[in-house]
């Protein structure tokens, strides 16, 4: 944004929008438990050359034995052969692994209250005994490590404590044995003192040890999660458990394992009980397990509703971090209602790498391709400045000495179907004279039957102004100028009539006074404006009003503001930068109905959130027949940033809230749904923004969240969430 920087991202599982990220899937389109029959608990799976191997508890002449059953999807099993019978009775939760040096499987069981191992050639058996661990031990698990040290985590009696035994092979025991957690919170106490069921998961350097409390015969079983920095801890407990436990209907959820499918989901298969009675008539159950942008676990459990299934494939794509569910954690004072048909948001782990300068806006034009405006950056030989200022030294004060320059403007089209292999070429830059403010940059941009209209606006005083002890990123946002306009597709341009003393609507922004139409972004209605309800143009403004009960400094800035304003005009050269051309929204009429006026004075906002709203998008959802508001709050304008998604039947609402995005970036801006990357459910999509441009002011470093926002252009796929999908809840 700044040219001081310059010197110095129950589930719907959609396809993945893009045709490099489309997956040959195989999957079973839904799931319901229970997953399989049988009286079937303490399932491990294990996943190898395709096939998924389960291995659980029971149906062996009751705990007699362990059979396999085998899954090309987690979802539709076959039962298999008698893979360990050791000849005595109470067989339990039996811990399959492959050794990857020697391709030797083993199988860490439990019989009679003792801890052992078997192997076996296959994943199928037999599995013959090899040694016996520990006595008065249940529930082992092994895990291995990055560096390929191994380490056996299991129960050790009396007291129901979780123990971990660092391993020198599968077979071999080597140092001493660490306790890391027994029953300590009231949730594993509440019907017997119980942890058991150890299972780990690795993620970001982090270890996550997935376990259950409470009796296992109980309806009060429930699932927790401890984190640490190192396999033998010492473990924290999540201040959330348990993370999954009985319901309405569902009772005693627990003792499983996690595993990834192809989309790198987490997937929780475990048991419930059949019913609330004191007993041990279990099922195999299956759900999802996530992790939200601070990376803290989460998961949930259903019975006897259909839901999606997870995603397999034959062929695999990488992806570059695993999907993360947003969790959304919106201020007490939010205005909005909770949607209750878009829950939330999750980032998918797909994310572009271009290099080039912010400030894009994608208008998807009838050739097929997306035009866009840049700036504040390189576009390959191009470079573009809307900062119409040139600094020099630091001065006092914290103030830096300048000139006025010219600011420019610069525009590209983006050619291709895969947002991860765009073709990107500039199309050149455009001088365009700040004065009397400091800056003029990008605004709406729209392409429409092969006219591209290019707005501008101002800001000021300067990119960067100190105001106490706090330096700021542009405070004061200055009025949309006009648009300058292209007949060939940004070959040549006909500039705007309007300057920034004079412009298109007679608003001024000089001395922070408010304007209404504040860096205007269109509608994108799709192709060549085709869903656009009535052929006009609607633009989404940012503004806020001079009478305000929180005032604060840089109140209305590029990326602050209060309101929320709704215009529309019937787009064309003669009409787009004519003032009498534009109507208004201007509220309701008491049935309801917008009411829209000719006069900007007799408008009123669509939307208020007193120092929570900024720069302004809105996309329209073919698919979901909705519109998608993405709103950036951008605090002290070099700030962490908040990203608030609305969704709306109509533009003119009501909107209710998606998710409340906080620290999105962590500093992201510019946010905005390109309508070409919709896929065909309306689920996926893409989410095209800037971020982190000032990552250290006023010592607040700022970090990257999700993984491949950076600096200039950034293209994030995400999967909307819907009614019921498993999406952290924080009440208000």
């Amino acid at each position: 944004m700044t040219t001081l920087f310059l010197k110095t991202l129950t589930a719907v599982l959609g396809p993945l929008a893009g045709s490099a990220l489309t997956l040959a899937a195989t999957a079973a389109l839904t799931y319901q438990n229970p997953l399989m029959p049988g009286n079937l608990a303490d399932p491990a799976v294990i996943r190898h050359e395709g096939t998924y191997y389960l291995y659980a508890t029971g149906e062996v002449d009751g705990d007699n034995g362990t059979r396999v059953y085998t899954s090309t999807n987690l979802v539709n099993w076959q039962p298999g052969p008698v893979v360990f019978r050791p000849g005595q009775p109470h067989v339990w939760a039996p811990d399959v692994w492959r050794d990857p040096v020697s391709g030797r499987w083993f199988l860490y069981y439990t019989v009679n209250q003792n801890v052992g191992v078997a192997d076996a050639d296959g994943p199928l058996g037999p599995f013959t005994v090899r040694t016996k661990f520990f006595d008065q031990a249940i529930d082992a698990h092994l895990f291995r490590d990055d560096d390929g040290q191994l380490f056996l985590y299991y129960v050790q009696f009396p007291g129901f404590r979780i123990t971990v035994q660092p391993m020198a092979s599968p077979t071999e025991p080597a140092g001493e044995r660490k306790v890391v957690l027994q029953p300590e919170t009231e949730w594993e106490k509440r019907s017997g003192h119980v942890t058991e069921g150890p299972w780990m998961i690795k993620r970001g350097g982090r270890y996550y040890l997935v376990y259950s409390g409470s009796g296992a015969d109980t309806p009060n079983y429930a699932v927790g999660y401890a984190v640490a920095d190192n396999p033998m801890g010492p473990f924290t407990r999540a201040p959330h458990n348990p993370i999954i436990h009985r319901s309405d209907g569902l009772f005693g959820p627990g003792h499983g394992c996690a595993v990834q499918d192809d989309a790198g989901r987490w997937w929780h298969v475990y048991h419930q009980k059949n019913t609330e009675r004191v007993e041990w008539s279990r099922f195999i159950a299956l759900d999802p397990l996530w992790f939200d942008q601070l990376g803290r676990l989460y998961g949930t459990a259903t019975r006897g509703t259909s839901q999606p299934a997870p995603t397999v494939s034959a062929s695999p794509v990488k992806r570059q971090y695993d999907p993360t569910v947003w969790k959304s954690e919106p201020p007490p004072d939010c205005p909005f209602e909770r949607s209750k048909e878009l829950t939330g948001i999750e980032f998918t782990g797909f994310h572009s790498d271009y290099r080039f300068a912010d400030t894009w806006y994608p208008s998807w034009a009838a050739d097929g391709n997306l035009y866009s405006p840049w700036t504040d950056g390189p576009c390959h030989a191009d470079s573009s400045n809307s900062d119409g200022y040139e600094y020099a030294k630091e001065g006092a004060m914290g103030t830096f000495n300048a000139k006025l320059r010219p600011a420019t403007t610069g525009q590209a089209v983006m050619i291709g179907d895969d947002p991860l292999k765009l073709e990107v070429k500039s199309l050149g830059t455009v001088q365009a004279d700040p004065y009397p403010y400091g800056g003029r940059y990008p605004c709406g941009s729209l392409v429409h039957r092969g006219v591209w209209y290019h707005g501008t606006y101002c800001l000021s005083p300067h990119g960067n102004t100190r105001f106490g002890e706090t330096n700021y990123n542009w405070p004061w946002l200055g009025p949309l100028v006009g648009f300058r306009v292209s007949r060939d597709l940004g070959k040549t341009w006909q500039e705007t009539p309007h300057t920034p003393a004079k412009p298109l609507f007679g608003e001024t922004g000089l001395w922070g006074h408010p304007v209404k139409i504040g860096a205007p972004h269109f509608v994108d209605f799709g192709k060549d404006m085709e869903h656009s309800p009535d052929g006009k143009a609607y633009l989404v403004a940012q503004g806020a009003e001079l009478s305000d009960s929180k005032p604060r400094f840089a109140n209305l800035s590029w990326i602050t503001a209060d309101q929320v304003y709704l215009i529309r005009v019937a787009p064309s050269p003669d009409t787009i930068n004519n003032p009498k051309a534009y109507e208004f929204f201007a509220g309701h009429d008491p049935q309801g109905q917008p009411v829209w006026a000719n006069d900007l004075k007799a408008s009123r906002p669509l939307l208020e959130w007193n120092n929570q709203m900024g720069c302004v998008t809105a996309t329209y959802f073919p698919p979901l027949r909705k519109y998608l508001m993405c709103i950036t709050d951008g605090g002290n304008t070099c700030a962490r940033m908040n990203t608030c998604l609305l969704e709306a039947d109509t533009l003119t609402g009501p909107w209710k809230l998606v998710t409340h995005l906080e620290n999105f970036g962590e500093q992201a801006y510019f946010v905005n749904f390109p309508s070409k990357f919709i896929g065909t459910d309306g689920r996926t999509a893409w989410l095209c923004y800037s971020g982190n441009f000032a990552t250290d002011w006023n010592n607040e470093r700022i970090q990257v969240n999700p993984p491949g926002t950076r600096y200039g252009l950034v293209l994030q796929q995400v999967r909307l969430l819907r009614e019921g999908a498993f999406v952290p809840r924080t009440s208000r």
